[in-house]
C-alpha cells in the first residue's frame, strides 16, 4: 500500500508500525484516536488532519526552521508534546499566544538563524492590524473540511 501522509516514508509494514507508534506516543493517544478499528485504512477526520499535517504543514515548518545545512527536522513531538490538542480544545487564543512565545519562538530558528517573530509568520506583530491569527493554516491548501457525518469521539480528550 502506498501512503501519502504520516507513513509515507515507510519502506515496509514494520516501519509503518514504528512511525505510528511514534505518533501515538508524541500525541498521547491510542490508535483509535485517528483510526476506526479494525479497519485501519478507513478515512476519519483525525486521520485526514494528521495526514495533512504530515503532507503540508511539516514540510513548510521544516523549510522555515531549517538551518543553512537544512538539518532541523520538525516532527509531531515538537508541537504536540504528548497532547493531541495542545492549544486547547477548543483552541484558546491565550494558550496559543503563550505556547508560541514560550515554545515556538525559543525552540525554532528561521532560515536566517534567528528565532521567529510574530510578524515573520503572521504578517504583523500581535495586536497590530496586520496580524493574522491563522496564517499558516490559511496559507496551506488541502486542509480537509470537517466531515458532514459525526465522527466517533471514543472518549479521547
Amino acid at each position: 500500500m502506498a501512503y501519502t501522509g504520516v507513513a509515507k516514508a515507510a519502506r515496509c509494514q514494520r516501519e509503518v508500525y514504528t512511525i505510528m507508534g511514534g505518533v501515538t506516543h508524541f500525541l498521547g493517544v491510542e490508535c483509535k484516536h485517528c483510526h476506526l478499528e479494525p479497519d485501519y485504512a478507513a478515512d476519519t477526520h483525525n486521520k485526514q488532519i494528521a495526514n495533512w499535517m504530515a503532507r503540508e504543514l511539516l514540510p513548510r515548518l521544516r523549510k522555515r526552521t531549517a538551518d543553512a545545512a537544512g538539518s532541523k527536522d520538525v516532527w509531531c513531538v515538537d508541537c504536540h508534546a504528548g497532547k493531541p490538542k495542545f492549544l486547547g480544545d477548543p483552541r484558546r487564543r491565550e494558550v496559543a499566544i503563550e505556547w508560541m512565545t514560550t515554545h515556538l519562538a525559543p525552540d525554532f530558528d528561521s532560515a536566517l538563524g534567528k528565532p521567529p517573530k510574530c510578524k515573520d509568520c503572521h504578517g504583523g506583530d500581535l495586536g497590530s492590524p496586520e496580524f493574522r491569527s491563522k496564517l499558516i493554516l490559511n496559507e496551506l491548501s488541502g486542509l480537509p473540511a470537517p466531515s458532514a457525518q459525526p465522527i466517533p469521539d471514543f472518549g479521547q480528550r
